[in-house]
């Protein structure tokens, strides 16, 4: 007998007599396998919840302001250098989902003149789409 069947037999030899301790091996190949019940503590809601719609976020919102940031700087330097007061004017934002601005108020301390150019330019700008309407706030420190 050459040495890699001699040691296959030897391995098997040692390992057939620990299987036959255990009985016979029933595999069920091939057929069903009845699984055991289990208990589910947590029950599924009743009514289906449904996703909240996505609006705007601060971050989409200041991404557009600091790219505007040209627009916000005209108002400021169009002013006479007497009215240049340093203030925030506060841009309370009403988004469509399609981005347009629907609704705009300006609050703050920022001079009248600034916030007039402010509201004229900011109307203009176009937002990201969202799933429903976004109302926001962002400051605008101008000095």
């Amino acid at each position: 007998m050459s040495k890699p069947i001699l040691a296959a037999a030897v391995l098997l030899a040692l390992v057939a007599p620990a299987a036959a301790d255990q009985g016979p091996v029933n595999l069920k190949l091939g057929q069903a396998y009845d699984l055991p019940q289990r208990e589910h503590k947590k029950q599924l809601p009743k009514d289906s919840e449904t996703a909240k719609p996505k609006m705007l976020s601060l971050a989409q919102v200041a991404a557009v302001v600091k790219a505007r940031g040209e627009e916000v700087a005209y108002c400021w330097d169009r002013l006479p250098p007497s009215q240049r007061v340093a203030g925030t004017a506060v841009l309370k934002f009403s988004i469509e989902p399609t981005g347009k601005v629907a609704d705009l108020a300006i609050a703050g301390d920022a001079p009248d003149a600034a916030v007039s150019c402010l509201s004229d330019c900011a109307r203009r700008w176009a937002f990201p789409a969202a799933d429903a309407k976004s109302e926001l706030e962002y400051p605008i420190r101008l000095k």
